[in-house]
């Protein structure tokens, strides 16, 4: 815990200061409580390595064209965005571009504009895209979070959960790859329900381009780039409002606070698998990891982010308190006292875990713990996850060895 929480009725730090990943290549001024102007971040580097091969190869440069772009299974409207193509000097076929011809073989297509021009065009279709009553989200958990924090934004007009709910849908993009995208012709269905046919074709002045793969590589690049340009500075202010909240006891707004810690940590998470992702493909590519901290940096420092978080909100008293219903293993909570709460737990239809699998000990025999230290690692049929002490004291005794299975409570 941050040394500047203070156990009384208020929180004195700075939220987003205890996270980098969404902004890893900014610098913070000591003492200020803003930033230098920040350097790229992962993705944006990714992006421009790319590029610059692109530019370092054979390659003349050929004109603009556009092209319509929407996440696979989406019932939003494609957004369109200008492109460049660049003919690789294989033969000369390209002819004006007035003259109405195709464009030329074996080109390379790659978005033409900044990263604030293609965000700005990216956000929107991605809040269409989860607000439509079609979105599957296929996350058990994230799927009904994200349904009630819409209700919740529309309703209440909450700054903060919609906020949130950008975030989230940034960080989408940022962990998508070429899969997840189609490409449409210049004439894309504008209206929800009016029929659409994906190609792998791009059509510009006259004719159809295939999209190759390494266009399609360089263009998901430059979406995630975007992306994480944008959510850099949305991921600061939600954690600015988030600590405001928190301030502010009495209008904190227990339950939907919760759900934005959810989203949040949702959002971190899957930043995690992305910069893991990509420092295993540069791994086995022998490519140099671009930033300043190792990979390992920013996944430890998540790790604590989400202690950390939890510690405020255990704090504030904002955490759900579950229970079983009788008969069966569905949680729920108190629905006299926490109603929206125990709306959303009989949407999760969580069960209770009956037992696990310990993984490692983190401490041993009369060694001295305080609240909230790492005792072990135990794995579920969920998930890995790390326990925590509830008290300060001495450990007496390990009951189990690594690999043993652990009733749950006993």
């Amino acid at each position: 815990m941050s040394a500047r929480v203070w156990k009384l009725d208020c929180v004195r730090t700075n939220i987003y200061k205890e996270l980098d990943i969404f902004h890893a290549g900014a610098t913070h001024d000591p003492g200020s409580s803003t930033t230098r102007p920040p350097a790229p971040g992962l993705f944006e580097v990714l992006s421009s390595r790319l590029l610059e091969q692109w530019k370092n190869q054979d390659h003349s440069e050929s004109g603009q064209r556009f092209i319509s772009i929407a996440q696979a299974n989406s019932d939003a409207a494609p957004i369109t965005l200008p492109v460049r193509w660049c003919k690789r000097n294989v033969e000369d076929n390209c002819r004006s571009r007035d003259s109405n011809e195709k464009l030329p073989d074996r080109s390379s297509i790659f978005l033409d504009g900044t990263s604030e021009q293609i965000s700005a065009k990216l956000l929107p279709h991605m809040q269409s895209t989860i607000s439509h009553s079609d979105y599957k989200e296929p996350d058990a958990l994230i799927g009904p979070t994200i349904r009630r924090a819409l209700r919740f934004a529309q309703e209440g007009n909450d700054k903060l959960f919609a906020q949130t709910l950008d975030l989230w849908a940034l960080t989408q993009i940022i962990v998508s790859n070429r899969n997840d995208w189609q490409y449409f012709s210049d004439s894309p269905r504008t209206q929800p329900g009016e029929p659409r046919q994906a190609t792998t074709n791009m059509t510009a002045s006259g004719g159809p381009e295939p999209i190759s793969q390494e266009s399609s590589n360089c263009i998901t690049a430059q979406l995630q780039a975007a992306a994480e340009h944008r959510a850099s500075t949305i991921s600061r202010t939600v954690m600015i409002d988030l600590e405001r909240r928190l301030e502010r006891k009495e209008k904190c707004q227990g339950f939907e606070t919760f759900l934005v810690g959810v989203l949040l940590l949702n959002c971190v998470e899957r930043m995690c698998c992305a910069f893991q992702r990509a420092s295993d493909e540069m791994a086995n590519g022998q490519q140099h990891w671009p930033l300043g901290k190792p990979v390992e940096y920013y996944l430890d420092q998540a790790v604590r982010f989400a202690d950390f978080l939890s510690k405020l909100y255990k704090m504030r008293g904002i955490l759900v308190h579950v229970r079983q219903k009788p008969g069966n293993d569905i949680l729920h909570t108190n629905p006299s006292i926490a109603p929206l709460a125990d709306e959303w737990l009989g949407e999760l239809r969580m069960t209770s875990i009956k037992e696990v699998q310990i993984i490692q000990w983190f401490v041993e025999p009369e060694a001295r713990v305080e609240q909230f230290d790492k005792l072990c690692e135990v794995q579920s049929d969920k998930a890995a996850v790390e326990i925590t002490s509830r008290f300060d004291g001495v450990i007496k005794k390990l009951h189990y060895e690594p690999e043993d299975m652990a009733q749950v409570g006993k």
